[in-house]
């Protein structure tokens, strides 16, 4: 596991929305397939909330 360490910076964060981080390590070739695990769990989990949406007439 990597060790994360502060750079004092401030995020341009948008207060009361929530934010999810995606951290998929800093090691090639590690990285890439984390990264990519990441991305499928994120629209996986983006399919099934909008599977659980109904959507009235626009």
């Amino acid at each position: 596991m990597d060790n994360l360490n502060s750079t004092g910076k401030d995020l341009p964060l948008i207060p009361g929305v929530r934010t999810i981080a995606l951290l998929p390590g800093s090691r090639l070739p590690e990285v890439t397939h984390d990264l990519i695990l990441l991305l499928q769990l994120i629209n996986n989990l983006l399919l099934i909330l909008l599977s659980r949406c109904s959507f009235g007439p626009l």
